[in-house]
């Protein structure tokens, strides 16, 4: 699993891991979704699509993910990074918009510094306690050619989405210019980037930031819990973080969310799910 370090006394990044759970994405992405299963293995994890048909026999009727507005995300700023890093994460965010990044680093010039700030942040996420109420005496079907790779001896940890954070909007300011009089080139990097065939908007309030606008709520952030499968396939447990039980996961998760959500970098990172 590719991963972006992030620093770890982040505000931003802070809020997403502590308070809710959360794996950040260097790429966001409309498949992310509550109820999306994801398998972990020797370090890795791959995106493998919805729950429902995996589960034997007729699916329980799941409901619809309630949604609610994050203020606390979206009204704070990332600590400023490094140019280079900026423009990777710059980069990230650019593709899950549909635009690209190439040959931007010009258009930064004389910026030292960057940080990023997500708008109309929006969470979706189900009820665990409702879904483990749902998923009660079920199990996951075997013979689905999809979900071997949940047994044996070599199995996959089966792990399961239950929220999803997702932003349309995101504001890239330059901090620590070497010029004082230096205003981002707005037209430039709008062609730059593709933007009118991406669909993308390019805008700045001052001239030391940029906002990129989609059509689409992407998922940026997702919290996860460990689905635990006994004997025949059978859904025994909705389990929380443990460094003692998944070799992946390299620490537990520290504050609120302990108890409820895995982790699947130790450090804070952007992560790649393939």
């Amino acid at each position: 699993m590719a991963m972006l370090g992030l620093c770890g006394d982040d505000p931003v990044v802070t809020t997403l891991r502590e308070a809710f759970g959360a794996n950040i994405v260097r790429v966001p992405e409309e498949r992310y979704r509550p109820l999306t299963v994801l398998a972990a293995h020797d370090q890795a994890v791959s995106f493998r699509g919805a729950l429902a048909p995996l589960i034997k026999g007729d699916a329980p009727a799941f409901p619809e993910p309630a949604t609610s507005q994050l203020p606390d995300v979206a009204g704070k700023k990332t600590k400023s990074v490094d140019l280079k890093l900026g423009l990777q994460i710059l980069g990230g965010l650019l593709q899950g918009l549909g635009a690209g990044a190439a040959g931007l680093d010009a258009r930064f010039r004389g910026v030292r510094q960057v940080s990023y700030g997500f708008k109309d942040v929006l969470r979706l996420w189900q009820d665990i306690n409702l879904i483990g109420r749902l998923l009660e005496g079920r199990a996951i079907d075997k013979q689905n050619a999809a979900a071997a790779m949940f047994f044996g001896p070599h199995a996959y940890t089966f792990l399961l989405i239950d929220s999803v954070i997702t932003s349309s909007a995101f504001t890239l300011s330059a901090e620590g210019a070497t010029d004082a009089g230096f205003r981002f080139d707005v037209p430039g990097i709008a062609q730059a980037i593709g933007a009118s065939a991406a669909g993308v908007s390019v805008s700045s309030a001052s001239g030391k930031d940029l906002t990129f606008a989609g059509a689409k709520q992407l998922a940026f952030a997702f919290s996860c819990v460990h689905v635990d499968l006994e004997t025949g396939g059978k859904i025994g447990a909705l389990l929380p973080d443990d460094a003692s039980r998944v070799d992946l996961f390299a620490r537990p998760l520290q504050g609120a969310a302990a108890a409820r959500r895995v982790l699947l970098s130790g450090a804070p990172a952007m992560i790649d799910v393939a």
